[in-house]
């Protein structure tokens, strides 16, 4: 009996060390979004999502305009999983309207639009003191507000 305890004692043990620490398993997954299979990164997202850490919201968010349907489902998903509970999701989407193309800020506009959740007039309100910074970035957001 004792034998059998101390082999799953040295087991758990052996488990507990060959898991990635919370911040090596977002690194990885982080890593995984540039992958060329769709399936990885759709993993990837869905993984990064299941952390419910406010850092992969913006590599997250990025990923609204991949090519493949199912890794922006899947995308979706997770930004609204994040938004559920209460993750600043909205504030960091904002934030990369500044450091993305204009192909992503349509995407990221569209998203806002079908999230039922988010009120455009309200994102604008709660929002203003960074859209002020630049109100040409925001320019197509705050006319849809209106």
């Amino acid at each position: 009996m004792k034998k059998i305890l101390i082999i799953i004692l040295v087991s758990l043990l052996a488990m507990s060390a060959c898991q990635l620490s919370g911040e090596d398993l977002i690194s990885e997954n982080i890593s995984k979004l540039e992958d060329d299979n769709p399936f990885n990164r759709q993993q990837a997202v869905a993984a990064l999502g299941a952390t419910l850490n406010e850092s992969v919201i913006k590599p997250i968010a990025l990923m609204l305009d991949d090519t493949d349907d199912k890794v922006v489902e899947q995308t979706y998903n997770e930004l609204t999983r994040l938004h559920t509970v209460d993750k600043p999701v909205v504030k960091n989407m904002l934030e990369l309207f500044s450091q993305t193309e204009e192909n992503w800020i349509d995407k990221a506009i569209i998203y806002f639009i079908e999230t039922e959740t988010i009120d455009l007039l309200d994102l604008v309100n709660n929002n203003i003191d960074l859209i002020n910074q630049d109100l040409e970035v925001y320019r197509d957001l705050l006319l849809l507000s209106e």
